[in-house]
């Protein structure tokens, strides 16, 4: 078996990104570009990491919106969101909480929808 040195893995690399940069779609660049904000600001992240995780963890609708809630009230509506989604998030903190039966359902598929390109789902057997 031949050894591949690593140069040779540093060379394939740089032709992989390359490739993959020039095949890139639009709808991709455009996902590349509203990640890269969040990346920029840290309280982005915190709050988009604690909604992922308490928002799979936490299976109570009323328990969630109280959280989702005290969770924009401390880090903000982050600014990657589109000037409708931060004015449905402002709502949600304002009184859409209250009708958790309605809005958690819809606050869950959204949020998993935004991030399905970047999240990969655990399959679990249960």
């Amino acid at each position: 078996m031949e050894k591949i040195t690593s140069a040779e893995v540093v060379n394939w690399a740089k032709d992989f990104l390359a490739k993959s940069e020039k095949e890139i779609t639009e709808d991709e660049l455009k996902e590349q570009k509203k990640y890269a904000i969040l990346i920029q600001n840290p309280n982005d992240k915190i709050l988009l990491s604690k909604m992922l995780d308490e928002s799979s963890q936490i299976r109570d609708d009323k328990k969630l919106a109280r959280r989702m809630k005290v969770l924009i009230k401390k880090y903000g509506v982050p600014a990657f969101f589109s000037s409708s989604d931060a004015f449905l998030l402002e709502l949600f903190t304002a009184f859409g909480y209250w009708f958790d039966f309605i809005s958690v359902p819809i606050f869950k598929k959204r949020l998993r929808s935004d991030t399905s390109k970047v999240i990969i789902d655990a399959i679990l057997p249960f």
